[in-house]
């Protein structure tokens, strides 16, 4: 079973929670940057086969260790990222006695939502 939190538990993680995803937005966008190169020299290596820097690749590979570090990290806080782009984390609760989603975006204040398991962030509702 995961970790239910409470509301207060929830608010509580929001300073870590937004230094993480800070460090993962950054990482996509590094990732993102780097993409098109290593794309561009994929089809040139299936041209010539030779004379390409491994620089880019390095990079690649680099970008994408950096985005597991902080994606380990919301999973040990026993939170759930549904969508990095939006800052959208979810923390499973209880909610008059069934498990729910307590439900936070990262330009939200504090966690003001919840929404059923079985559901998403379109159903989510005032707490």
């Amino acid at each position: 079973m995961p970790k239910l939190f409470t509301l207060e538990e929830a608010n509580a993680l929001l300073p870590e929670l937004r230094e993480i995803l800070a460090e993962l937005r950054q990482a996509v966008e590094a990732l993102e940057r780097v993409e098109p190169e290593v794309s561009a020299l994929r089809w040139k290596i299936r041209g010539n086969g030779h004379n390409v820097s491994d620089e880019p690749f390095a990079r690649q590979r680099a970008a994408r260790e950096a985005i597991q570090r902080p994606l380990a990290r919301i999973q040990e806080l026993g939170c759930e990222l549904k969508d990095p782009r939006m800052g959208l984390i979810d923390f499973p609760s209880r909610r008059e006695g069934e498990v729910v989603y307590l439900c936070w975006k990262l330009d939200e204040a504090e966690v003001a939502y919840w929404h059923p398991i079985d559901r998403g962030f379109a159903s989510r509702r005032p707490l």
